[in-house]
């Protein structure tokens, strides 16, 4: 395979711009390194995943299982930092700079 980006002495003004595109292996492949173990095969399946730009629900028993797991006596309770009227950046809102919560 050749290396993707050439010597260095070799870069001279007048040379190509055109840069060779590698082809994406194919799942369950065999490497063209020796020793190298096969490439996974896997397909994507869009119906497995949450539709894409949208929030994920958060009522399925798994996501669920996961919120009642936290211990929310051990989560520190900090007001949202709300813009103040000259501002929402550490320079304008002092307020929310003086709160050491917020970064």
């Amino acid at each position: 395979m050749p290396s993707e980006v050439p010597p260095l002495s070799s870069l001279t003004a007048s040379m190509s711009t055109i840069t060779v595109a590698f082809a994406t292996p194919t799942a369950g492949a065999q490497p063209s390194l020796s020793g190298a173990p096969p490439l996974p095969t896997w397909s994507y399946t869009a119906g497995a995943y949450p539709a894409q730009d949208k929030i994920p629900p958060t009522n399925s028993s798994q996501v669920q299982g996961w919120i009642n797991a936290i211990d929310w006596t051990k989560v520190p309770s900090y007001a949202a930092n709300s813009p103040a009227t000259t501002g929402s950046l550490c320079d304008t809102n002092t307020a929310a700079a003086a709160d050491a919560s917020r970064w």
